[in-house]
């Protein structure tokens, strides 16, 4: 397990025996509540039953005891004076280990030191280059098209570079209208999820963003909890998403989305990963902002048009079935609707009369068994008296 003090991380460089469920090569775990913090103030090698582990100290050694790993040695790799990483070995046997263990493996552990800090620095010298390339064609391809699909399908390949993921989405905020929608989504595919879906915006992780802009990562146990809060959330976890990665999107100091990676596989992201998804989320922001601009331009080109064949047909016509129709027809451009009505109400009574309704058959048939009807209890009742 090679150590990022600076990022509060420890990541797994090298594993080879038994698996744990969704631990592996690149797996990341907090620095804090670990054993390897540990060994960071004291460099002493040690061995232990696991059983003699505190696991309400040492959350995330509960994963090797439920694996079947009953035993563990651990020594740390020092370099230039300083806890690079750690060497760890497990058994499925109890007792395993004992002091003469612990000084072998500290002797290995001093071995090996020297080629696993210059390893890390070579490959954290071309992960910046790397970084700085993607990041520099994701800048190239934003500038090349107006085209915001073309962009995104284009981007998302530098994207992958940089931070493995099985689903991808950019979202956007409507705050006027309460929503987050999904602009863009590549990858798996889980219900609810697709394209232009919206939920409100007080109930979705990218509405929290817009409280506390900063990127962030979760696991499954923190997406779960997330999940009791933002029912989509849950979702994507029983859909096999169990980890996520995102960053607000922000345009002249407000934000206005979010970039959002998510991945089958568990602990899947760290800091790091974080604050890479920041970056590319600034490099997007901007055509973001301008395709929402866009659509916002249409939208409203769109709405003026109707509300003036509306204004056309309220002048030309006293049918209340052709107004209806012609109604219907302008707002389905711009309103998703599964039926419309047009009711004349007597205040006096808080009775109502359907003049006109698509589809003609009523949505409830015992309710309506009179011409008019009352309107007290209903919709329509807070609609009057607002």
């Amino acid at each position: 397990m090679l150590i990022d003090q600076s990022l509060g991380l420890i990541v797994d460089r090298y594993v080879s025996g038994l698996q744990i469920g969704g631990i592996g090569v690149g797996s990341t775990f907090p620095l804090d509540g670990s054993l390897t913090k540990e060994l960071i103030k004291d460099h002493r090698p040690r061995w232990y039953s696991h059983f003699e582990v505190d696991e309400h100290r040492f959350p995330g050694h509960l994963s090797f005891t439920r694996g079947g790993l009953k035993s563990m040695v651990i020594a740390p790799l020092i370099w230039d004076d300083e806890v690079i990483a750690r060497l760890a070995l497990h058994s499925e046997d109890e007792d395993a280990y004992d002091e003469d263990d612990a000084l072998t493996v500290q002797k290995i552990a001093n071995q090996i030191s020297g080629a696993v800090a210059n390893a890390e620095l070579v490959e954290r010298t071309l992960g910046d280059s790397e970084e700085q390339a993607a990041l520099a064609e994701i800048s190239r391809i934003i500038t090349s098209t107006s085209e915001i699909e073309t962009v995104y399908d284009l981007a998302v390949e530098q994207i992958r570079r940089l931070i493995p993921f099985d689903r991808i989405v950019v979202s956007t905020v409507d705050r006027n209208r309460n929503l987050a929608t999904e602009r863009y989504v590549s990858g798996l595919q889980v219900e609810a999820g697709e394209a232009g879906s919206t939920q409100p915006l007080d109930e979705s992780l990218t509405g929290h963003l817009t409280e506390d802009p900063r990127p962030r990562w979760f696991n499954a146990a923190e997406i779960e909890d997330f999940g009791i809060r933002y029912p989509r959330v849950q979702s994507r976890l029983e859909a096999g998403l169990k980890s996520q990665v995102v960053a607000p999107l922000i345009w002249d100091d407000e934000v206005i989305g979010s970039l959002s990676l998510r991945s089958e596989d568990l602990n899947a992201y760290g800091e790091g990963d974080a604050l890479t998804a920041q970056k590319i989320a600034n490099q997007i922001s901007g055509t973001v902002a301008n395709a929402e601009l866009m659509t916002l331009s249409d939208r409203d080109s769109a709405e003026k048009l109707a509300l003036n064949n509306i204004g056309r047909t309220v002048g030309s016509t006293l049918d209340f079935g052709e107004l209806g129709m012609r109604t219907r027809d302008a707002l389905s451009s711009l309103i998703a609707f599964g039926r419309i009505s047009i009711i004349l109400v007597d205040e006096e009574s808080l009775r109502g009369t359907t003049v006109f309704s698509s589809p003609e058959n009523p949505y409830n048939p015992e309710h309506f068994t009179e011409e008019t009807w009352n309107l007290r209890g209903t919709s329509q009742e807070l609609a009057v008296k607002s």
